[in-house]
């Protein structure tokens, strides 16, 4: 186990983290020599499930500490009327510090959780695995211009499905109708 999640796991209590990284140790301690073909791809497919679904994850913590910051800051001067975005764009400087993130990187990880919190169809399939960051980014996109309704939760849950089935590159042709 990190010695990073061990800290985080015994200073916030959070056992969860324990588990964690302990089902990550497991899996990485597997001798992938000793694996079959079948069982690689098996375990390939597992692996990038969760890593989709802890990108997401991510996403919104990273949204989580930007936001917070942002209304603590608007609270705390409200006649400053871009406390809250300073504050937010601080938080992902620290963000990309801390977790050895790009700027862009940071950047993303909020804007892409904007994006699954935006679109509950979209943020389900990410929290699922069902796709990445990048299919809700480019899904947000496409949806951004038409108006709530039933038609925009219609073209919301074809494109998750088309998403579930396309790799980013081709999603996005999808999306731009090509």
């Amino acid at each position: 186990m990190s010695a990073a999640v061990v800290q985080a796991a015994t200073v916030f209590g959070a056992e969860r983290l324990e588990g964690l990284a302990s089902a990550v140790d497991g899996v990485v301690a597997a001798r992938i020599d000793e694996l079959g073909d079948d069982e690689i791809r098996a375990e390939l497919e597992a692996v990038e499930v969760a890593r989709r679904r802890l990108e997401a994850r991510a996403c919104r913590l990273a949204a989580a500490l930007s936001e917070r910051a942002a209304r603590r800051a608007t609270d705390t001067d409200p006649h400053d009327l871009r406390a809250g975005e300073r504050a937010g764009r601080q938080v992902r400087r620290d963000l990309a510090d801390h977790l050895n993130w790009s700027p862009g990187q940071a950047k993303r990880a909020v804007a892409d959780a904007t994006a699954l919190d935006a679109h509950p169809v979209a943020g389900a399939a990410a929290d699922a695995g069902q796709l990445t960051a990048r299919h809700a980014r480019l899904l947000s996109d496409t949806l951004a211009h038409l108006l709530p309704g039933a038609l925009r939760d219609r073209l919301e849950t074809e494109l998750v499905d088309a998403a579930r089935a396309q790799d980013p590159v081709e999603f996005g042709r999808t999306c731009r109708g090509r």
